[in-house]
């Protein structure tokens, strides 16, 4: 298999925006990860937008958690900023995720244990709070 067809063949990383309507932070982030998206692909670490409007009824768990928030982002599922977005620390996080998916055959940690991902349904509204009372429990 050619490297071209095995990049291909693995799945994405994918990078998702919580944003509302007419929320120029929100633009500002998007506009923000799409150049962080463009220059990713030419170093060969593509990754997928996934854009959440969180007034959707579908997306009821992500506007009780972030309704205050917006934007947020998530790499991977995993909460990775909220309200700014800096380019350079995105674009470092979306390699180092890449690099470690590659070590693990496509697949990111997270992929690999599932228990890390809280679905948004169950996750504490409070999530600064909850990030950081993760950071003072000590590792098994």
């Amino acid at each position: 298999m050619s490297a071209a067809a095995a990049r291909s063949a693995r799945r994405l990383l994918q990078v998702s925006l919580f944003k509302t309507k007419d929320c120029g932070l929100c633009e500002e982030a998007k506009h923000v990860i799409q150049a962080v998206q463009k220059r990713a692909a030419k170093e060969n670490v593509p990754f997928e937008l996934k854009e959440v409007d969180i007034h959707d009824p579908e997306s009821k768990g992500a506007y009780l958690k972030y309704m205050f928030d917006v934007p947020v982002v998530h790499l991977q599922d995993t909460l990775w900023g909220m309200h700014r977005v800096d380019a350079g620390k995105l674009l470092n996080d979306v390699t180092a995720a890449a690099a470690l998916a590659a070590q693990n055959n496509g697949r990111t940690p997270l992929d690999a244990d599932p228990s890390n991902v809280v679905p948004l349904e169950d996750a504490p509204v409070d999530a600064p709070a909850a990030a950081a009372a993760q950071k003072d429990t000590p590792a098994a």
